[in-house]
């Protein structure tokens, strides 16, 4: 049975031996060692240095890895700028929502003459365009290599994606519904061919008169897709 009343168990007898030999500074280490562990136990996980997070209206400035990590909607243009070099923007799953509609307005705006950008794992809603580059039209301005994956995309006012000078292009499992216009790509003038993958996307909605779009696409890969629209797919290069 258990131990009677008034006697002390063997197991605490030795607990009690073991701290009575020790000297103070050396109950006082255990002491801070327990009280460490116990606090490390406590600690939520700590997230990737190098990650930063977005959950408002943001200009990225240096290259690096974004998170989004909630939902929100902003009347900003654009409402997430990409004015560095070497930007992957992981959307998180979460919804970016842009109430501004006027004229070249944007959720996401690539900055002229930027380049290795990847846009990935979300839902952008609203706006004029969904995700624009050299919009204006002045070209020349920088070959882009662009990696657009996993982006739902929806009733933009206009085109879902304007993206102009493009050198390489990977466009996957992507989807654009309920804009005037799908998705349009272009290759830089000066050297007017781009390459790349366009895979597993859908782009459909109302009145698509171009679901997908690609000016000057040679060498790539387009495979898997269900398009829409008076053009569903028009290539040239």
């Amino acid at each position: 049975g258990g131990v009677p009343s008034g006697w002390v168990s063997g197991d605490r007898l030795r607990e009690e031996r073991v701290s009575s030999m020790m000297r103070p500074g050396q109950r006082n280490v255990r002491l801070r060692l327990c009280l460490l562990v116990g606090l490390l136990l406590t600690l939520p996980a700590r997230a990737d240095e190098g990650r930063r997070n977005i959950s408002k209206a943001t200009t990225i400035t240096e290259a690096g890895t974004y998170l989004v990590t909630r939902s929100f909607t902003s009347a900003t243009d654009p409402v997430i700028l990409i004015a560095a070099d070497d930007v992957t923007l992981d959307l998180g799953g979460q919804l970016v929502s842009s109430t501004n509609v006027g004229a070249l307005a944007s959720i996401i705006k690539i900055a002229d003459g930027k380049t290795r950008i990847t846009i990935q794992n979300g839902r952008l809603s609203g706006s004029y365009h969904g995700i624009i580059h050299d919009v204006t039209g002045s070209y020349g301005a920088g070959a882009l290599r662009l990696r657009l994956e996993n982006i739902e995309l929806a009733n933009t006012s206009n085109t879902g994606m304007v993206i102009r000078d493009l050198q390489y292009l990977e466009l996957l499992s992507c989807t654009v519904i309920g804009c005037l216009n799908g998705i349009d790509f272009y290759a830089l003038p000066s050297l007017p061919t781009f390459g790349g993958r366009a895979i597993g996307n859908r782009l459909e909605g109302k009145g698509l008169v171009t679901g997908l779009g690609l000016t000057g696409f040679v060498g790539g890969e387009v495979r898997g897709n269900l398009l829409s629209g008076g053009y569903a797919l028009s290539v040239s290069g």
